[in-house]
């Protein structure tokens, strides 16, 4: 029997995979394994620009529904595409790494400028500052040029399996990221004469559409696994066979070279999840980069152990309010593992806490990082557009929401703490939070910028770009942490913002990058572009200048090359995101599915809810908080709504629901991180993370029955008694689930504590007067009548 479940074993082990992979570490000199392929590229380059451009060839190609013989004419490129397409594939071939870093680095520069790309700028006093404007952020530049560098990147940095080069792309990743760039051009250049003949399919809308659907799938694949992969072929087939599917969901199905076409475009492939990950994620996932690298994440541990560190449990409750602290400007709960984890599990593994737990408590504080404000995550910004209401507003009511699920994993802590008799650190070895605040508050203000331009109405865009502009400028008053410095000759001219002072065991670039590598890059844009672009004298000194400074700053060059890399957890998601999507909106399932959940749930909210809480732990396994939530948003929210649950109220629902699929079992890929850091089994701190994050399941509820989010038209009395029977009921449930509250709990007091806590969370006014007589009494039983009944032991002892 053994035999036979062996290989089912490991297939599903491959296929449930929940790690995401690590990337290569591609070689820094000149490689040599891809030099017949560079002669191959060069061939097929030089044939399409020079001899071919122009030729017609008739050749049997899609066209409209079927396939015919169609004339088809080599357009004539501008040169720079040619030589951008060569560049890429020689640079791939010999200098992997180099070339890697230089398209990590444009990556994160095109989204930068994009945010200010000719705006005006209002300075202090009244001045007025105009930005360059580039013409290169149209619509149909800004979303296929995501997909394209996110391509480009996975490709080279994932493997596609095992036994690939792990110092170099090999052969098969070059020709994808060609592919991917040629389907690019395509996309681009095609894209005016596309919208004139909307509805109809020619034959490059069919072969570039299956590449880029064929390249999102692999993209997906190489970095999270088989499982989202796999669904968004499941859709693609239901979308092509609709016919053979049972009747509730059947419709008459579409031909291939509509599926694909209608991928290629931007209701697919480019559609609204690449446009929300481009326009927002990008630039908070470049912002966190920043802050890593500017120390900024340890200034929140050191206030974090600083306030809470010397009391009971001290090492857990540092580690929530840090990972709250940090996650709420990072926005990837991964990143706030890695980040803080390092600092706090050892702490609470030392203190007495068992390592699987406190690995939980670091993975369930972390994964909160996205429940709070400022910036929430990924899926916040999908949120807001979905819902058509400002990032703001989203924001502001789902910070008490927020206050909530931390308050609940530190009381959780805090009694695990008593029951246990952790004490807090020691006083001498915790920071000093009024040092901390004049040694290092300063670096804070980045964050505070942040959280002030939201809060005065600017978009999340423009708010994060300057966000880094600061967290940039304040990096220059620590000299182990700048980011920006000036070429070594002017730096020494001026005695200010030469290389830094190395930090142990980092790597300084000294040689021409730092002395002369600024210079002339702003030399050859000061005379380029006026001269081939056209460019205004006050936007060549602009773009001039900066080239100069990053070119001369190895450690900016360094942090905006791991930003783009950290965002490819999310960049592979878009396209694989945008199949999904148009499996559902094409044949119409968006439609039907709200119907079936109805009809499973009889009408009935609650059921509803539990409902969407089991799909969001099945989709939790092998896929991002992001896709669980899009998915779930699309098929489930159109029922809440229908059940009389309002529209913000449902995405929110969604959105909570959704942040388990990192924690629950058997594939939580926020419990594998932390389980690793810990040395604890990941599958049990999978599900003490789950039972540390009960707030998960009894928010949504919340959201559903009362006015916890400020629902408009409520008076602020009833607001304000959902938030505090809310918090005493969170309260409630932890001493309930730890069981202790002065005393080990009886399971007569348990009970008591619990039924409390589920009535604290009732809005009916008579199960809140039960719920404080169960509390009263709990209390009562753990102080007084425990007293009364310890004295006459007392006494029989000193008798």
């Amino acid at each position: 029997m053994s035999n036979i479940w062996a290989p089912i074993s490991r297939a599903c082990g491959y296929v449930f995979k929940p790690e995401i992979k690590s990337p290569r570490v591609l070689s820094e000199g000149l490689t040599r394994g891809n030099l017949l392929l560079l002669g191959i590229i060069s061939v097929v380059v030089l044939l399409l620009a020079v001899v071919l451009t122009k030729q017609t060839f008739s050749l049997y190609l899609p066209h409209l529904a079927d396939w015919r013989w169609v004339d088809v004419t080599i357009i004539s490129l501008p040169l720079w595409s040619w030589l951008m397409l060569w560049g890429v594939g020689a640079g791939l071939c010999l200098y992997p790494r180099v070339t890697a870093i230089t398209v990590g680095v444009a990556f994160s520069l095109y989204y930068l400028y994009a945010a200010v790309n000719g705006a005006t700028i209002h300075l202090p006093g009244g001045a007025l500052v105009e930005m360059p404007y580039l013409p290169i952020y149209a619509y149909h530049y800004f979303l296929p040029l995501f997909i394209a560098f996110s391509g480009i990147l996975v490709f080279t940095y994932y493997p596609a399996r095992d036994g690939s080069p792990q110092s170099r792309p090999s052969a098969f990743d070059i020709i994808l990221c060609l592919l991917t760039i040629a389907a690019t051009f395509d996309f681009i250049w095609n894209f005016a004469e596309r919208g004139e003949r909307e509805g109809l399919i020619h034959w490059n809308d069919v072969i570039f559409g299956t590449l880029m659907t064929i390249i999102s799938i692999e993209m997906c694949r190489r970095i999270l696994g088989l499982i989202l992969p796999l669904l968004g072929v499941l859709f693609l087939a239901y979308t092509y066979f609709g016919v053979s599917v049972p009747e509730a969901l059947a419709h008459g199905g579409f031909a291939y070279n509509e599926v694909v076409s209608y991928l290629n475009s931007e209701s697919g492939i480019y559609g609204t999840v690449a446009n929300v990950f481009a326009t927002y994620v990008f630039l908070f996932i470049v912002f966190g980069a920043i802050l890593q690298q500017t120390k900024i994440g340890d200034v929140f541990v050191d206030i974090a152990f600083s306030l809470v560190g010397r009391f009971k449990g001290g090492a857990a409750k540092s580690a929530v309010v840090s990972s709250g602290l940090f996650g709420s400007i990072a926005g990837s709960g991964a990143a706030n593992i890695a980040v803080t984890g390092t600092f706090t599990i050892p702490l609470m593994r030392r203190s007495g806490y068992a390592p699987h737990y406190a690995a939980g408590v670091e993975a369930t504080s972390s994964i909160g990082g996205q429940l709070m404000p400022p910036i929430m995550g990924s899926a916040a910004f999908l949120v807001a557009a979905n819902t058509d209401i400002s990032y703001g507003y989203v924001a502001l009511v789902s910070f008490v929401p927020a206050l909530m699920y931390f308050y609940s994993v530190y009381m959780a802590v805090h009694f695990r703490a008593c029951g246990d008799g952790i004490a807090g650190l020691p006083r001498e070895e915790l920071p000093s939070f009024t040092k901390v605040i004049k040694k290092d508050g300063y670096r804070l203000l980045p964050v505070a910028l942040l959280i002030f331009l939201l809060i005065i109405g600017f978009s999340p865009f423009y708010s994060a770009f300057w966000a880094i502009v600061a967290a940039l400028a304040i990096s220059c008053f620590n000299e182990n942490s700048r980011q920006l410095q000036l070429p070594n000759p002017i730096a020494k001219l001026i005695r200010w913002g030469g290389t830094p002072t190395p930090e142990p065991g980092e790597k300084v670039h000294n040689g021409l990058i730092v002395n002369w590598g600024g210079i002339v890059s702003g030399i050859v844009l000061l005379i380029g572009l006026p001269l081939f672009f056209d460019m205004s004298i006050p936007s060549t000194l602009f773009f001039a200048i900066c080239a100069t400074v990053l070119f001369s700053s190895p450690r900016m060059i360094d942090t905006l090359s791991q930003g783009a890399i950290a965002s490819l957890v999310i960049g592979a998601t878009a396209g694989i995101m945008g199949i999904v999507l148009a499996g559902v909106t094409l044949p119409g399932l968006a439609l039907r599915f709200p119907a079936i959940i109805l009809e499973y749930s009889h009408g009935s909210l609650p059921l509803a809810i539990l409902l969407c809480a089991i799909a969001s732990y099945i989709m939790g396994m092998g896929m991002t908080i992001t896709a669980a939530y899009v998915i779930l948003a699309i098929l489930a929210v159109p029922a809440l709504v229908e059940l009389g649950v309002p529209l913000l109220n449902a995405h929110l629902i969604i959105l909570w629901l959704s942040q388990d699929s990192s924690l629950t079992p058997p594939f939580a890929l926020g419990a594998f991180i932390a389980a690793g850091i810990a040395g604890s089994d990941p599958t049990r701190t999978g599900f003490t993370a789950v039972m540390l994050a009960k707030p998960l399941y009894v928010v949504p509820f919340l959201m559903a029955y009362s006015p916890i989010l400020m629902d408009p038209g409520t008076p602020w009395w009833e607001i304000g008694t959902v938030w505090v029977t809310a918090f005493i009921g969170f309260y409630c449930l932890a001493i309930a689930m730890e069981g202790f509250f002065r005393h080990k709990l009886t399971w007569i007091e348990r009970a008591l504590f619990m039924g409390a806590a589920i009535g604290f969370f009732f809005q009916i006014w008579w199960v809140k007067a039960a719920a404080v007589m169960m509390f009263a009494l709990g209390v009562a039983l753990q102080t007084k009548l425990r007293t009364v009944r310890a004295v006459p032991s007392a006494v029989r002892v000193d008798e």
